[in-house]
C-alpha cells in the first residue's frame, strides 16, 4: 500500500469503548483533556454514535497523510473539519492504523488542532 489513496476512508473502524473509555471518558489519564475538548462541541456519551458519525465524515472528507510506517502497519493522520451537534465547526486531527493488507483504517485517536476552529 503506497498512502492515503488506496484507504477506503468510507469504510474506517471505530471501537465504541475508544470512545466510551477513551476519547469520551472524563476520568481516563491522557483521554480526559480530550473529552473536556469534544464535551464542549456537544459530544458525550449520550450521542456517541453522533460522534462516530462526525469522526467518519471528517476521515472521508479531510486531507490524509502517511504519519509512519509500525510493524502493525501505517499509522495515518486525517486533518479536517467535525461538525459538532452544537453546530460548530472544529478543525480535528483524527489518527488511523491501517493494518497490512487492509484497506480499512481503525480509529487510535483524535483531538483538536492548535486553530480549533473554522473561521
Amino acid at each position: 500500500m503506497n498512502g492515503a489513496d488506496k484507504i477506503d476512508w468510507r469504510n474506517v473502524r471505530i471501537d465504541i469503548e475508544k470512545l466510551t473509555e477513551y476519547l469520551l471518558s472524563v476520568t481516563h489519564p491522557r483521554g480526559r483533556s480530550k473529552a473536556a475538548y469534544f464535551y464542549t462541541l456537544g459530544f458525550d456519551l449520550s450521542n456517541a454514535a453522533d460522534f462516530i458519525a462526525a469522526l467518519v465524515k471528517q476521515a472521508s472528507n479531510g486531507v490524509a497523510s502517511i504519519l509512519e510506517e509500525t510493524t502493525y502497519g501505517q499509522l495515518m493522520k486525517v486533518e479536517g473539519i467535525i461538525i459538532a451537534p452544537n453546530a460548530r465547526r472544529a478543525i480535528i486531527r483524527s489518527v488511523w492504523l491501517v493494518k497490512p493488507g487492509e484497506r480499512n483504517p481503525r480509529l487510535i485517536t483524535a483531538y483538536p488542532l492548535k486553530r480549533r476552529f473554522e473561521k
